[in-house]
């Protein structure tokens, strides 16, 4: 009894120990989300109704500012075709996408919106 019960908790202390680093655990979830633009939290899906969120990109010192507004939310990703992103105000992961310069949040509290700086030349798309 007191083997399974040590058992159980390695395992639960292993999911909680996964998670504590807001990195993706499993690399295939890593390659959806670099695909698909969503992050596959299970046993959540993602949004199918009207987009309630923008995305607004105007010139700042030393790149583009890109802001993300609308309803409230706790997490995002957000990908470039080129160039780079930097945020000395707010923590963000780089996701590492071969599509591109990708990021995503630190942390889940709510925002109405998140600023970015983009740094880059030429043309370049956002998603």
């Amino acid at each position: 009894m007191m083997k399974l019960l040590v058992t159980a908790l390695a395992l639960c202390l292993g999911l909680v120990a996964g998670f504590s680093n807001n990195e993706f655990v499993n690399p295939a979830h890593k390659n959806f989300a670099c695909q698909n633009l969503y992050p596959k939290h299970e046993p959540f899906e993602p949004q199918t109704g009207a987009n309630p969120y923008s995305l607004t990109v105007t010139d700042a010192p030393g790149g583009k500012q890109v802001t993300i507004s609308g309803d409230s939310f706790k997490g995002f990703i957000l990908q470039a075709s080129s160039g780079s992103f930097s945020s000395p105000s707010h923590p963000i992961i780089n996701v590492g996408c071969p599509q591109g310069a990708t990021i995503r949040q630190k942390g889940a509290g709510v925002k109405n919106s998140f600023s970015v700086l983009w740094v880059g030349s030429g043309p370049v798309s956002f998603k």
